[in-house]
């Protein structure tokens, strides 16, 4: 699972989803940042349902490192 971070405007929000192929990015679950709670099960297991709900008989790629994602990318 991997999520990107929405930082601005205030209070930003995090996009949570996972990779059908490399380079592709499916979002799947947007939570204002202000509402997520320290715990980070929830979110997961939410966007792991969202997945399993839209595809499931398609499983997201599995890798260990933005290698196996993504072709082209920068670290910040």
């Amino acid at each position: 699972m991997w999520e990107h971070r929405i930082l601005s405007p205030k209070p930003g929000a995090r996009l949570f989803g996972m990779f059908s192929e490399r380079d592709t990015f499916i979002g799947l679950h947007l939570e204002r940042r202000d509402l997520i709670d320290n715990d980070m099960a929830s979110q997961i297991s939410a966007t792991k349902r969202a997945w399993r709900t839209l595809f499931p008989t398609y499983a997201p790629i599995q890798g260990d490192s933005a290698d196996d994602y993504l072709s082209r990318y920068v670290i910040v």
